[in-house]
């Protein structure tokens, strides 16, 4: 059976997440992400995980209108570079992969929006990796009872 719109959706921000890279004019280059991953090894970063949050329905115009956040936590090493001014490139580069109006990653949304997101947390002195999160929110429809179409 074909996947739920839900779960194109999810599939379409890993593919935008994997364009995170220099060539493509962005401050990092991030590994292949992973998705629902808490247990990361140094030797895949930088990389980015994706964490697909619950979502709300509210019924409107014969439409199931569904509304459900994306979690995308992106980690990387410090290194000689202040882990602050890593963490700015890293969120900057989240924000303008997924938010952006030019980059239209899912014909299956509605809307894509940044709501949240910031350093983890602030590394201390013997740490080696820092990391970043970002929260959006992400509308889309189906039809009421088939999450599987939208026609």
């Amino acid at each position: 059976m074909a996947d739920t719109i839900r779960e194109q959706i999810i599939a379409a921000a890993m593919v935008q997440l994997a364009k995170i890279t220099t060539t493509n004019l962005y401050q990092y280059t991030m590994s292949t992400p992973k998705r629902g991953v808490k247990d990361i090894g140094t030797k895949d970063f930088p990389i980015s995980v994706i964490f697909p949050g619950t979502e709300e329905n509210e019924r409107k115009y014969g439409k199931d209108v569904l509304t459900f956040t994306i979690r995308v936590e992106s980690h990387a090493l410090i290194g000689s570079v202040n882990p602050n001014v890593i963490q700015e490139k890293m969120l900057g580069d989240l924000r303008k992969n997924m938010s952006d109006p030019a980059a239209i990653w899912s014909t299956k949304t509605d809307d894509i929006v940044y709501t949240d997101g910031g350093p983890a947390e602030q590394p201390e002195a013997e740490d080696t990796t820092t990391a970043v999160y970002a929260i959006f929110t992400i509308k889309y429809k189906t039809n009421i009872g088939n999450p599987y179409t939208n026609s």
